[in-house]
């Protein structure tokens, strides 16, 4: 199985403004680095909990079909596609309505509507491409976001998440997220 970024986040959670007020930063010569550590602490929270917080497109490789086919990360969106290569090794895209998408559940799921087309069961045979993130980023991931750059713009030597955003965070853990 692999797992990749098609995709990055094109906004961002939080703004370079939220976090100069925040901070009580006032000048710009911090911006850079303020805007950087911003793009940091949110990949950093998205490792922590699994979770994609904007939106986000990426393409899960399988060898072949699974009974259900589990989506890392999240929150899922959408499925943009499945393709996969049949018998004859050929690329075949399958149709929307050969299968189910779960959205609901955490990690999101697909299902063969009625069962799941063969495949020639080499490497890399079926291919899934999704997108991930919050239609609206939750209040306390932003603060999340917020209070660790902060702390790290306070402690240039920190790389670490602030304890209390560890704390902010345990609601939107995920149990199957991204490596």
């Amino acid at each position: 199985m692999g797992l990749t970024l098609v995709t990055g986040p094109i906004a961002t959670a939080v703004t370079l403004a939220e976090v100069k007020a925040q901070a009580g930063i006032e000048s710009a010569d911090w911006d850079a680095l303020l805007t950087a550590d911003i793009a940091a602490a949110t990949e950093l929270i998205e490792r922590r909990t699994g979770s994609s917080i904007c939106g986000q497109a990426w393409r899960l490789t399988l060898d072949v079909f699974p009974a259900v086919v589990q989506l890392p990360g999240g929150p899922v969106t959408a499925v943009s596609s499945i393709t996969y290569r049949d018998s004859a090794g050929i690329v075949r895209t399958l149709s929307s309505a050969a299968y189910i998408v779960d959205l609901v559940s955490v990690p999101g799921r697909i299902m063969p509507a009625t069962a799941w087309p063969a495949t020639d069961g080499q490497i890399g045979g079926v291919t899934v491409d999704f997108q991930t993130g919050f239609q609206t980023v939750p209040a306390l991931l932003k603060k999340a976001i917020i209070t660790t750059v902060s702390a790290w713009y306070r402690d240039r030597e920190s790389g670490d998440l602030p304890a209390g955003v560890v704390a902010m965070l345990n609601g939107y853990t995920r149990s199957w997220g991204f490596a």
